[in-house]
């Protein structure tokens, strides 16, 4: 659709608004922003967009520059790859109870952190700041991933359910995911893992007594997007019964 709007633009004239020349100025900084983040594959693609302009336009030193642009990235994939070294963002879901939250009470996020952010940085994080809003002691973190009785909650308290999550993958999913990148990126879909007895305990006693609870969550736009936090719109429900 990119390519389309440019040549478009270059066939009927375009305003000072909107040109071929504040498009493109625009996907620069798109690749420039793509390759901070170490998405590199997406700058490549972005950066092929400009090569068919190059090439209609027999701008030769365009298409020598970005070719030599693209061989860069493509090396520095192909190392990461060869090392194992990349890591990406890291999802958390953040569930809200109690009634001092008022239009948030008993809605659920679905954060992404940088990279290497631990679970009790999350947390230090999401207490630190709101803390600042409902004062110093208000915010009491719920420690499991278990349905919240909010029966049995303090009104005089702000609850926080915090639960790491990981990128789910539906049957019909229309990408073929291979890499370590198409597995990270444009996900929607994230799920974690509940463990339950039929006595109501967490832990059985035997294998054949254990038995999870995968809930399934997506968010309206797959990560990453241009926010970090994104409200959850759907949930599914799987029990594994017994494991």
């Amino acid at each position: 659709p990119i390519i389309h709007t440019l040549y478009w633009m270059v066939d009927h004239g375009s305003s000072s608004i909107c040109s071929v020349d504040a498009v493109m100025k625009e996907l620069k900084l798109a690749i420039k922003l793509s390759e901070e983040a170490e998405l590199s594959e997406n700058a490549a693609l972005l950066s092929k967009i400009f090569l068919r302009l190059y090439e209609d336009t027999e701008d030769f030193t365009g298409l020598r520059n970005t070719h030599g642009y693209l061989s860069s990235l493509y090396r520095g994939v192909s190392d990461a790859n060869v090392a194992k070294n990349r890591l990406f963002g890291i999802y958390y879901r953040v569930g809200f109870y109690g009634p001092l939250w008022g239009t948030m009470e008993g809605k659920e996020y679905v954060y992404r952190a940088p990279r290497l952010t631990r679970l009790l940085d999350m947390k230090s994080f999401l207490k630190n700041g709101y803390e600042e809003v409902f004062g110093s002691g208000s915010v009491v973190f719920i420690t499991d991933s278990k349905a919240v009785d909010t029966t049995k909650l303090n009104e005089s308290k702000v609850y926080i359910q915090l639960t790491t999550l990981e990128p789910y993958f539906p049957v019909d999913d229309p990408m073929d995911r291979v890499t370590h990148f198409e597995r990270s990126t444009s996900v929607s879909f994230f799920e974690f893992v509940t463990p339950f007895t039929s006595s109501g305990k967490a832990q059985g006693t035997t294998v054949r007594e254990q038995c999870a609870r995968k809930t399934i969550l997506r968010v309206p736009h797959p990560f990453p997007y241009v926010v970090t936090r994104q409200p959850v719109v759907q949930r599914y429900i799987m029990e594994l019964n017994p494991l």
